[in-house]
């Protein structure tokens, strides 16, 4: 049963463009897709930090609300919107090869290109309301994730060296994506265990 239309088409259009009335959206600017990572994924005997993302559409979104865990969360939509990491393409690689590579990052750089990822998808600039505890002030800062969020490059190497106060040399390499990522799940375990 279709509904019956107006006999006057000319109202229905009058009432039409009354409705959407007004300025026009416009799009996002959107992010950079090219991101220079601090440290970047070592290949061939060197560092490479050079990367390319893109912007998440609305079945990446959905594959993404399906996934429970919030340590894995970050790692998952970065391995979608990632299309290179170095000189390695995203595009064959299976979703656990994906995640493996976002892993071997340091945290920031994971983070990094989360932001990345999110300006493209959503915007470069994004207006965030924010209330004042004490006065109860309302307003809005508004970020430039490309501007506000610029990290320098480092002078990669697979391993650190500290000297202690008493001369004794420390050796490390600096933390991985998923060695945080196991710290937090830890982390977690031994809070839940500990409430009643």
């Amino acid at each position: 049963h279709m509904a019956e239309l107006p006999d006057d088409a000319e109202t229905v259009l009058s009432s039409a463009n009354e409705a959407i009335k007004g300025k026009a959206p416009t799009p996002p600017e959107e992010g950079d897709p090219y991101v220079t990572l601090v440290r970047g994924v070592l290949e061939d005997g060197g560092w490479n930090n050079k990367a390319l993302v893109r912007g998440l559409n609305g079945v990446d979104e959905e594959d993404l609300y399906r996934n429970k865990q919030a340590t894995d969360f970050l790692t998952q939509a970065v391995a979608i919107g990632v299309e290179e990491l170095g000189g390695i393409s995203f595009e064959e690689l299976s979703q656990a090869e994906r995640k493996l590579h976002v892993l071997s990052l340091l945290p920031g750089e994971r983070l990094q290109l989360f932001l990345a990822i999110a300006a493209v998808t959503y915007g470069d600039i994004r207006e965030i309301p924010y209330t004042c505890e004490v006065c109860s002030y309302s307003g809005e800062v508004e970020v430039r994730i490309g501007e506000d969020f610029k990290v320098d490059p480092i002078k990669p190497q697979s391993r650190y060296t500290y000297t202690t106060k008493a001369g004794e040399k420390v050796e490390f390499s600096l933390p991985t994506a998923a060695v945080q990522d196991e710290y937090a799940t830890k982390k977690n375990r031994h809070t839940n265990a500990r409430t009643p």
